[in-house]
This record gives structure tokens, sequence and C-alpha cells, in this order.
């Protein structure tokens, strides 16, 4: 996907992520860079780049739908705010209809009103079509961007930062910070800022659960404020957050040595109702004469009965920069983190009550909710979520199971817990993804430790966690499940259950693909044969091994956890399906065997076995013989029903050779006339099963001394003894991997190819 991509091409892309993931800095970042002509270095086109912060246009959106270019013309034609610009009348229709423009539309999260946010989604895809040529980037959280997404977007996750990432940015905010209090850059400045910020990584090694959040560029930010001028760390989210508004309210400009009027508590006390009422107003702008009355009473509760509201929201400004005033006498708080985290305090402090059942379906408070559920009793708050029964509230449900501080009634945590189990098997994909993605991280929280940097699952990947990896992956044009699967999804009542019959290269996919969810801080990879045998599973599996690798580089693959009866039990099954030889031990071969299959054109090795199995069965005279000219006229003529009769006439016959031959032509015929792709896939393996046995039976007679024919003899002087043999291997190990397929889809064979996984941390 590229920007620079056809310019008479729509382009349009939704930007999702978490608070403070730098949604909104993004933007400005790249309206910066056209505006500046700087996109060059990146090697793009030149774009006008037109910022709108949706919250700004709801109402005129909503009430008045105004195509883009009059909304864009009527914004930046405000003098107050842009009194060197003066846009001449359709300029910017002429640009936008010439596709001249990058639209950039943050915050589509905070229209408040479900009803408007769907509004303006809708009114986002009107402007798409108007103006086809130009491009689009639309921020949002998850959740709001859920219940009102923009159709023709392609969706993009900002990734959470990486161990190295966040090793640049605490050295370099840390040296910014020491240059700017003493106002150069020298050797001692330089040293004293590395100490600094090595200090802090330490501290943040130390401490798992907060290193978590150091993803996240705001909440990094505030870790490395509150290290700076507290000297200590918090231990929760909403711990660091307390810390954040005192540090930003106070101790930083104490540690300068200034002693303010009032302390941070006591600015707390008025910055919290207008935080609070601001959330139930749903907006994130007020001005001067609204906010008047929400916090004179508070002013006057710590002391300044004569203070004017406007000089209060100045000072505030002026010396923590956690208000903002966006134009002349309009507030806001410079991140709606921020005024999530006040409101939550102050509805905690207040023992507010609010209409659970109105804000836990409303993406708006989503956050606000999580927070409140950090610093008071859950209950009530989860109750409402479980009355209310949608994803949205279900969410905030399973993030009350994290985040809480407590549950005065038990048996309401317990039910959340059961109806995400429930939900595990929902025939709702968000439902069954929101409790799959519950259970995956209840599960990376309980991983067994081994030493400082490596952890290790004691129990073995479900099928609704796997599904989620499997989700991700067809969204891309990727498949992955299980090759006896007959759906893309897992089979009904089997949500909790293992995994089985996963590929090896495919079970490492996996593993990367957790590591990218996790931004590459934390590796996760297959266990080594030692770490399975040192950490067993602590849940008793029958017929179940894990895949593993000697090393993550080139290591071969192998199966580890079968007890010998099983492996025994399990030849026992395998010599009913075929007399051919298996062994059990070769996961290397049959791991190589699945990537033969994946492309269903068998791959090369496979591929001069065919030709030579053609070779050999026309030396036999069988094609001449036995594809006899009513099966040809059957075939020319469509009939292909009569075509698979005429071959399992042949199948009859008294000759071996003759009876392979019928048995080949009916399932190549089974695939040709499948009524759907699962039969025609199941037709396809037992055509190309038939393909592999009779190949194998040909490297066999070519072995006899009575096959010295001199096509045999040109044959092998162009191959050597090793190739031959790797050959016959790889074509054994394909047909057994067609026959354990087909035995599973069948229900003869338990699959017993699972996951379990080990966590690597790279140390900060």
């Amino acid at each position: 996907m590229r920007i620079n991509s056809d310019p008479d091409e729509t382009l349009v892309l939704a930007v999702i992520g978490a608070p403070g993931c730098g949604k909104t800095t993004l933007l400005q970042h790249i309206a910066l860079t056209f505006a500046s002509k700087q996109q060059r270095r990146y090697g793009l086109s030149a774009y006008i780049p037109l910022l709108l912060f949706l919250r700004h246009h709801v109402q005129t959106i909503v009430n008045e739908a105004p195509v883009l270019a009059d909304l864009a013309h009527a914004h930046f034609s405000e003098t107050t705010k842009y009194p060197e610009l003066n846009p001449p009348p359709n300029w910017f229709a002429q640009q936008l209809n010439n596709g001249k423009c990058m639209i950039l539309l943050d915050g589509l999260d905070e229209v408040a009103d479900l009803e408007q946010r769907r509004a303006v989604s809708e009114w986002v895809d009107q402007q798409i079509i108007n103006y086809p040529r130009c491009r689009f980037i639309v921020t949002s959280r998850p959740q709001g961007y859920l219940t009102a997404p923009v159709e023709r977007a392609n969706v993009l996750e900002v990734q959470p930062f990486r161990a190295e990432q966040v090793r640049r940015f605490v050295h370099a905010w840390y040296l910014a910070n020491e240059v700017l209090s003493f106002g150069s850059e020298d050797d001692g400045v330089r040293n004293k800022a590395k100490q600094e910020a090595e200090d802090l990584l330490q501290r943040l090694r130390n401490r798992p659960t907060l290193s978590a959040l150091t993803v996240n560029p705001l909440l990094l930010t505030m870790i490395a404020m509150v290290h700076r001028y507290r000297g200590q760390l918090p231990g929760r989210r909403v711990e660091l957050y307390a810390e954040i508004c005192d540090v930003l309210l106070g101790h930083r400009r104490q540690a300068m040595g200034i002693q303010d009027t009032l302390t941070a508590f006591q600015k707390r006390v008025v910055l919290q109702p207008l935080a609070a009422e601001m959330m139930m107003r749903k907006c994130r702008d007020i001005c001067t004469d609204d906010a008047r009355p929400i916090i004179e009473g508070p002013l006057n509760s710590v002391g300044l009965v004569d203070e004017p509201v406007q000089q209060f929201l100045s000072d505030v400004q002026a010396s923590s920069g956690l208000l903002l005033e966006s134009e002349v006498g309009v507030w806001r708080f410079a991140h709606l983190t921020f005024q999530e985290y006040l409101a939550a305090a102050h509805f905690v402090e207040q023992q507010t009550a609010l209409d659970w059942n109105e804000v836990v379906n409303n993406s708006w408070w989503h956050e606000t909710l999580r927070l409140y559920a950090a610093q008071s009793d859950a209950t009530r708050l989860a109750r409402s979520c479980l009355d209310n029964n949608s994803v949205t509230a279900l969410t905030l449900a399973a993030d009350c199971l994290e985040e809480a501080r407590s549950f005065s009634d038990v048996t309401v945590r317990n039910e959340v817990r059961a109806r995400l189990i429930d939900d595990l098997e929902s025939d709702e994909p968000q439902r069954r993804q929101l409790a799959a993605k519950v259970r995956l991280s209840q599960r990376l929280n309980s991983l067994q430790r081994v030493d400082e940097q490596r952890e290790i699952g004691l129990e073995y990947i479900s099928c609704a966690e796997y599904q989620l990896f499997l989700d991700d992956k067809r969204a891309e044009g990727e498949y992955y499940q299980p090759d006896h699967w007959t759906e893309y999804t897992f089979p009904n009542g089997t949500a909790q259950e293992p995994i089985r019959g996963v590929r090896a290269e495919d079970a490492e996919l996996f593993c990367e693909w957790l590591t990218q969810r996790q931004g590459g801080e934390i590796h996760y990879r297959l266990p080594r044969p030692t770490e399975i045998r040192n950490y067993p599973s602590i849940t008793v599996v029958n017929n179940l091994a894990a895949w593993c690798r000697e090393n993550s580089e080139n290591g071969d693959y192998s199966l580890n956890g079968l007890t010998k009866n099983e492996e025994a039990n399990l030849h026992v099954k395998l010599e009913a399906i075929s007399e051919l030889p298996f062994d059990f031990h070769r996961a290397r071969g049959l791991a190589r065997a699945f990537a033969l299959a994946r492309d269903l054109a068998l791959a090369r090795d496979f591929a001069r076995a065919l030709d030579f199995a053609h070779d050999f069965a026309r030396d036999l005279a069988l094609v001449g013989t036995y594809l006899s000219d009513d099966i040809y006229r059957a075939i020319k003529e469509g009939n292909l029903q009569a075509a698979k009769q005429l071959a399992q006439a042949i199948q009859t016959e008294s000759n071996p050779e003759q009876q392979r031959l019928g048995t080949w032509l009916y399932f190549l015929l089974e695939c040709a006339t499948a009524t759907t792709p699962l039969k025609a896939r199941q037709a396809w393996r037992k055509y190309s099963a038939k393909i592999a046995e009779y190949a194998w039976i040909s490297y066999n007679e070519l072995e006899k001394p009575k096959n010295n024919r001199p096509w045999r003899q040109r044959w092998l002087s162009r191959r050597s003894r090793i190739d031959y043999n790797e050959d016959k291997q790889d074509i054994l190990n394909l047909y057994w991997w067609l026959q354990i397929v087909m035995a599973r889809e069948e229900g003869k064979l338990s699959a017993w190819e699972g996951i379990r996984i080990v966590r690597e941390r790279e140390l900060l």
C-alpha cells in the first residue's frame, strides 16, 4: 500500500490505535512534512495537506453535510486562527477536484455520540466518492472505529514500540530535557542524560508490569517524567496517571524551586469536576463561560475566593501544560487521556451515581470506566456490562477482569469469566474474538519463568487462540488452518481444546504473529526439546506433542511430548491405513512434505517423480491398453460420470497395475466433478496419494535387478544416489501426509501436532 501509487487510484487509510500511541502526532507530522515540502525525503509526490480535527466540525457535518471543499474553505478562512491564509473562493474545490490534496481527519472516536459518529463516518465516505483522486487518512481509537467504520478504508494499526525504540526514546528524551535545563550540550550534560536514561531502563527491567506500558509513547513519556521528577516508579497504569498529574501540577515546579499558590492536590480538586462535566457533555473543548459555574465552587473550597476562572485556567496552562487554550477563551485538556483519568478520579471520590446501562455501551466512556474500575469496586460496572451483553460492553468487562481494584461480589467476576468462556464458541466473530483475546491475554500473563529472559507456556495453545491468528492472516489473504479442517474455523465444541494438526512452519508463523502483536520487544518462539522435557505440560492431554526447534535459525523441527505407549498406538493405527513404511521421528521430512503440498503443484521433487511414474506406466503399455476410446470419448463429450464408471470398471481387473491406473483415473475425474471446494480438495488428495503411492512403488521397482532397461540406466545416470534417495523419501513423506490428512478428515486418526510457546524478553 503506497501513498505514492497511481494518482487516479483512490487511497483511504484508517489508522487505528490505543490512546497515546501517536495518531494525532502522526497526522501533524505528515501535514508538516508536506507543508514544508520535505516529502521528497520519503520519495513521495507533493500534496496539499488539509488537517481537520473532526470534533470541531461535528455539528456542521451532521446538520448541513457540506462538501469537503466548502468545509475546508470555511475553516481555513477563519481569520482568528489563520490570519495570513485568506484562501480565494473555489481554491479548495479546484485543488480537491484535481486530486492535489491529502486529507487528514483526526479523532473519529472523539465524536462522542454514536449516531453522530456514524453520520460523520458516512460523510467521510461521501467525500471519498466526491474526490476520488485525493488521499484520505482517518484516525480513531479501536472501539470508536468499530461502531462507525469508514467503508472504503484500508485499516492500519499503530504498532507498539519495540525494545530498541524504547531505548532510543528514553535516551533522546533525557538528553533533550538536560539540554533544555542547562542550555548547552557538552560532555557533562550528555553523560548525565545517559546515566539518568540507563537508570530508568534498569528500573523498568526490574518492573515487568510497568515495562509493558513502555510500548505506548504517551505512557513512556509519563514514565520518564515521573522518574525524572519523583525518582521512583508506580506499579499500575492508573497509579502512573495519578503520578504524572501530580508531577505536571506541582512536583516538577517544586523540583525547579518554584512555589505555587495551590498544591498539586488542590489543583486536582478544581480540575477533576471540570473533566467529569466535559465527559458528561461528551465534549473535548469548553469555553470559559461554560467552565465558570463548574469550577467556581471548587476554587472557593481551596481558598481562591476571588480568583478569576480565566486566570486559573491560564495559570494551569502556563505551569503544567495539562490544559491548553486551543483558541481565545476555549480550553481543552492536553490529551483526552488526562480528561478521562481526572473524570474517573472525580467519580470515584464523589461516589457519583452514573447511569451504568447507558455508559457501558458507549465507546466514549470506555477508557474512563476502565480507569474508574482500576480505582474502585468494579462489581456494579461489570454487572451492567453483563446485562447489556454487547461486544462493546463485554470488552469493558474483560478489561475490568485485568484492571479492577476489586470485586466486592466475586460471583460477578466469575460470571464475566464464564460469559467469555461461553463466547469462545459464539457464532458472532466479534464476540468469539473478544473472548479468545481475553483467553490469550490470560495465558501470556501466566507463563512459567525459566530465567531472567525466558518464560514457557505450560499448556498447549487452544483452538480459539489459534483462530485469532487464522482470522488475522485470512484478512491478508493467507490461510494456515490445519489441513484436516473442513472449514476456516475450528470445529464446534473445540474452542478450549488444544489446536491439533498444525504444520511446523505454521506453528512458527503463529509465534511470529504473537511477537508482532507485542511490538517486537518480546519475542515468542517454539520451545527447544530440552525445554519441553524440563517443563512438561501441566494438563494431561492424550496423543499430543509440541513442535520444537533446536535453534531459531535453521534447526530441525521435531515433535516432543508423546509417551512411548502413545507412539506405539499411533504406529498401529498408521499400519492399518497403509502397508508403506512410516517413521514417526522423521518430523523434518513430514514438515517438508507439508510444504511440498501447500501449492497444489506438489513442488519440483514430486513433479520429477510424477514424470517418472508416467514413464513407467507407459513402459508397461498400460496407458494405451486401458484408457480406451470409450473413456476418451466420454471425457471429450463432457460425460464425466460415464468416464468415472469406466474407470471403476478398470479397478476390477485382476492386474494390480491396472487396478492402480483405474483408481488413479477415477480420483482425477472426482476432482473434475466435485461440486464444492471441500470435495474438490478431498478428491485431489486421494488422487495425489495414489500418484505418490505409485511413484514410490515405481522407485522400488527401479531398484530390482530385473529392471535393467535402457531408459532406467539413462534416468539413473543423470542423478546421484543421494538425490535418488531424497526424492524417494520425499515421495514417501508426501504420501503419508496425504494419507494422514484423509484419515483425520474421516475421523479415523487424531492429529498429534500441537503448539507450546516460549517468550524471550529482549533486555532494555
